[in-house]
């Protein structure tokens, strides 16, 4: 079935200039890992050099622009209450601009505070959404952080339940219309990835439109899963409406490093001898892009999972954004068609977010 009859975009935008972009804004405990977060998910740093970042004493800044389909800013808050409130008489004019609060608990298990929730500090964020009663549509992501750390499954259940209800008992109770969402994560995994990329999702413009894109390509091709990734930051920027499965989910993420080990092996760039050094991921395509922009980088990956074979397509629609389809055995045969689709789902996002070729 062709997706060329099916999908009309109806409409078109174009992107506002970056001090008009919506702020995704940081904060957290003291040493609950919030810097570590940034710098692992929006700069490519290592895991392992995450242990010697300074503490935050001040608001630090990062734009994510690499994203063609979303600009945004990502701040990130003091842990210090006290350098907190300085900081948001700073930003008061830019209040109505902050689209998301991530707000981080540890998980690390120190000085046997879970055996006593009370001295949790959740007056933290109490006090910081009071500050923000200025920002509209405000949405709440709360992050549990560390959940590789010490901490058994029981005592991570107990204490996320108890700080939900919490929270939960204080919105309501002062009657604030914040839609909020729990998740657990670690800088070990994707989970932090998973994390970011629902904050990311809920700020895209123009995202039911682009959900509906991905459905109808999924139910023309008869797909099991089709993501939207952004391949600079490997965040899932949009993706269909069928139930996600995290084990499908980190599959997909992880299929992004080996396109782009396979990219920096037999790009025509590694021919030369004067190759430079490969940066990140988004550095990468783009290196390849310039090689050859005649057509749009693809790869596949076969795989068996309970006792099914499945296919994960690389497929790069625009720059710097690529769809990862999870296709069955049964439609292996069907490539043709289904790199067509995937050509019209390209040529439809340039044109909901007016895209230059």
């Amino acid at each position: 079935m062709c997706l060329l009859r099916k999908i009309r975009p109806m409409g078109t935008i174009r992107l506002s200039s970056m001090q008009d972009s919506p702020i995704i804004l940081i904060a957290g405990q003291e040493k609950c890992g919030k810097s570590s977060i940034v710098d692992v998910v929006f700069k490519r740093m290592s895991v392992y050099k995450t242990f010697f970042l300074d503490t935050t004493s001040s608001l630090k800044k990062y734009t994510s622009d690499k994203n063609p389909l979303l600009e945004y800013n990502i701040w990130e808050l003091p842990s210090d209450m006290n350098e907190v409130r300085d900081e948001m008489k700073n930003i008061k004019p830019y209040i109505s601009n902050v689209a998301i609060l991530i707000y981080v608990f540890s998980l690390e298990n120190s000085n046997s505070k879970f055996n006593n929730f009370s001295n949790v500090p959740i007056n933290g964020l109490i006090e910081l959404l009071s500050m923000l009663s200025g920002a509209t549509n405000l949405h709440l992501s709360v992050f549990f952080h560390k959940s590789d750390m010490s901490l058994t499954t029981e005592q991570q259940n107990t204490y996320q339940k108890w700080i939900q209800t919490s929270i939960s008992d204080y919105l309501q109770e002062s009657d604030m219309d914040i839609t909020t969402n729990f998740c657990r994560t670690s800088i070990y995994d994707t989970s932090i990835f998973d994390g970011i990329s629902k904050c990311v999702q809920h700020i895209l413009p123009r995202r039911s439109s682009v959900q509906n894109l991905l459905n109808s390509l999924s139910q023309s091709c008869s797909m099991e899963k089709v993501y939207l990734f952004d391949t600079f930051s490997k965040l899932c920027i949009a993706m269909d409406s069928t139930p996600n499965e995290s084990s499908l989910y980190e599959l997909c993420s992880d299929s992004i490093d080996v396109v782009f080990e396979l990219v920096n092996i037999y790009s025509t760039l590694g021919e030369s001898s004067d190759m430079p050094s490969m940066g990140t991921l988004g550095e990468q395509i783009a290196e390849s892009e310039q090689l050859s922009t005649s057509s749009p980088i693809t790869s596949s990956i076969v795989l068996e999972k309970a006792k099914r074979k499945y296919m994960l397509y690389f497929y790069q629609a625009i720059r710097n954004i690529a769809c990862v389809c999870v296709i069955r055995e049964e439609n292996f045969d069907k490539m043709g068609l289904i790199e067509y689709n995937l050509s019209r789902v390209s040529s439809c996002l340039k044109e909901l977010y007016k895209q230059d070729d």
